[in-house]
C-alpha cells in the first residue's frame, strides 16, 4: 500500500470489529503510517544530500554563499561598531537640558 492511499474500512461490514477495537487498530495504522512517511522523507533527505554533495553547481553555490555571509557578517560588525561609537559620542557630548537641569534644593522653578 502506498504513502498516500487510505486503509479501506467498511463501515457496516458484518465482520468489522467493535467501534472500541477498530479504534485502536485505525491508531495503530495511523502510527505505522506516520513511521513510514517519516521514514520515506528521511530517505528522499539523504538522496538529495548525496546527489547535492556531488554536483559541481551546488558545491560552486555553497562556496558563493559562504563569501556572502562573511561579507554580510563583516558590514554587520563594522555596522555595529559604527553605531557604537556614535552612542558613545552622543553620551560624551550630551549636555541636560536648562529646564531639567536641579540644584542641591530639587529641581528649579
Amino acid at each position: 500500500m502506498g504513502l498516500n492511499t487510505p486503509s479501506p474500512i467498511i463501515p457496516y461490514h458484518p465482520l468489522t470489529p467493535p467501534f472500541q477495537v477498530r479504534r485502536l487498530m485505525e491508531e495503530e495504522n495511523k502510527k505505522l503510517r506516520r513511521a513510514e512517511a517519516r521514514e520515506f522523507n528521511d530517505a528522499v533527505r539523504q538522496l538529495i544530500q548525496f546527489v547535492r554533495k556531488r554536483d559541481k553547481r551546488w558545491v560552486k553555490h555553497q562556496a558563493e554563499q559562504a563569501g556572502l555571509d562573511k561579507a554580510k557578517a563583516a558590514a554587520a560588525e563594522r555596522k555595529r561598531a559604527a553605531s557604537k561609537s556614535a552612542r558613545a559620542e552622543a553620551a560624551r557630548t550630551y549636555q541636560e537640558a536648562d529646564w531639567a537641569k536641579q540644584d542641591e534644593a530639587g529641581f528649579r522653578f
